[in-house]
């Protein structure tokens, strides 16, 4: 059972452990879902030992994994230089957008610290960009009998990665939507960008796009679900 809580979350472990056998198919839930990407991860791999490049990696995500445990998230999955984590989706889990925002927050002051560390080394610092969006998903397994993965599914998972990706247009850390934040109270580190049109949705929407100032990295940054 720990083995296997190391590669499936504990909800999911308890709701599994006791079936005869498996069944493919899912729900329908709310929640809410970001999506992490390391910027230039395949310029990096070719200039830094692949040894060095797999500690780095994991250290990355251990911080992930430290920060989405702490506000409640679980990491859905990998992929590769990037990952998925979501809130609401697993069995007893609430889809709590405010807790999203705390957990990238809290992630980039941690990828700050750790930036200072491998600084002293020579390396250059790891950049991200995290989008995160709330909406209906469709939570459950996908596969086949002879491989399955708990996952989700849905236009809110696709709108999180294309959010990802205008972190690279909008040269910031976090693009939320407002399904995720009342751009009404955020402060000033948050930048409003209106009547924005995203691959894949018919209409323009209003995006709020936040950047990290590492020099006040222990201040509280105010938002609300």
């Amino acid at each position: 059972r720990k083995i296997f809580q190391k590669f499936v979350p504990s909800a999911v472990v308890d709701q599994t452990l006791g079936q005869g056998e498996l069944k493919l198919g899912g729900e329908t839930k709310q929640a809410t879902c970001l999506f992490l990407d390391i910027r230039n991860f395949t310029q990096l791999s070719t200039q830094i030992p692949t040894a060095v490049l797999v500690d780095l990696l994991n250290r990355i995500f251990s911080l992930l994994q430290i920060e989405a445990t702490k506000s409640g998230g679980v990491i859905d999955k990998y992929l590769g230089d990037g990952a998925l984590v979501t809130w609401g989706a697993i069995p007893c889990s609430d889809a709590n957008s405010a807790s999203a925002i705390q957990c990238a927050i809290e992630f980039l002051k941690a990828l700050h610290i750790l930036n200072i560390e491998i600084g002293k080394i020579g390396m250059k610092p790891v950049e991200v960009g995290m989008g995160i969006h709330k909406g209906t998903v469709i939570a459950g397994n996908i596969g086949s009998q002879d491989r399955i993965e708990f996952t989700v599914i849905g236009n809110t998972v696709n709108l999180a990665s294309r959010l990802e990706q205008l972190t690279k247009v909008f040269k910031c850390h976090i693009v939320v939507t407002e399904d995720v934040a009342d751009f009404k109270v955020l402060d000033k580190q948050w930048t409003i960008h209106k009547d924005i049109q995203v691959r894949g949705i018919d209409s323009k929407i209003d995006v709020a796009a936040f950047s990290m100032n590492p020099i006040n990295s222990t201040s509280k940054d105010k938002f609300s679900a």
